[in-house]
């Protein structure tokens, strides 16, 4: 039968078998993306990081803690809520990154980045699991200096001769090839940072600086919005 002309209808008739369109709409929408969570430790010069134990991403911004005398900002850390994935979101952590670096942007001294190199491991901290991730040797940051050097005869943040500005950042991400760490909607987390026996004390440089180890988490969100 020919469709389309009068008193016959414009399609065909619908298949039995075929779907048909939901009587009620939908009241939640689920968005999909990539983002990081971001943590940070400062020391103190002189802080002591033999057998040391700190937790990270507990403390969410514009409170005190993980070192620091004073509220976090966005770039300590970007969590609103520390310590847990909130309701209505969960996170797949794809890749890791550690950064260590001087609060003040003073060049970091050889001996306060190999000591945490060598000596610093980072794990997960599941209430009452603990799974260690890697030394952080194994763990870059994903990008910044790293090895320049500089010869000058004036006084360069209070030393004078050659300098040497030093980063994580050669290293690249630790990453999760095959099984990402899954943080599902309302689980508590964090991450430790552990120091060895062999660790040595913050040396600081010339300017004293506090040392911060800021860590990223970097992978796949989902959160539901609702529409009604």
């Amino acid at each position: 039968m020919p469709y389309g002309i009068p008193g016959s209808a414009i399609l065909p008739p619908p298949i039995s078998s075929a779907p048909l369109a939901p009587m009620n709409p939908q009241r939640n929408i689920v968005r999909i993306g990539e983002q990081c969570f971001w943590s940070t430790q400062a020391y103190a010069d002189t802080t002591a990081l033999a057998d040391r134990n700190d937790r990270i991403f507990t403390t969410p911004r514009g409170q005190v803690g993980q070192g620091f005398g004073a509220s976090l900002t966005i770039s300590e850390t970007n969590l609103k809520e520390g310590g847990r994935i909130p309701s209505q979101y969960a996170f797949d952590v794809e890749g890791i990154s550690c950064q260590p670096f001087y609060t003040d942007n003073y060049v970091m001294t050889r001996v306060d980045l190999q000591n945490i190199q060598n000596y610093g491991v980072l794990a997960w901290d599941f209430t009452q699991t603990v799974i260690e991730v890697a030394p952080i040797n194994l763990i870059g940051a994903g990008g910044g200096t790293f090895g320049t050097t500089a010869d000058t005869a004036g006084r360069v943040g209070g030393q004078g001769g050659s300098i040497a500005a030093l980063n994580n950042g050669a290293g690249q991400l630790w990453v999760y090839r095959r099984h990402p760490v899954m943080l599902p909607s309302n689980s508590t987390f964090a991450m430790l940072l552990q120091y060895g026996s062999g660790a040595t004390a913050v040396d600081g440089g010339a300017g004293n600086s506090t040392l911060a180890v800021r860590v990223g988490l970097l992978g796949r969100f989902q959160t539901a919005i609702a529409t009604g």
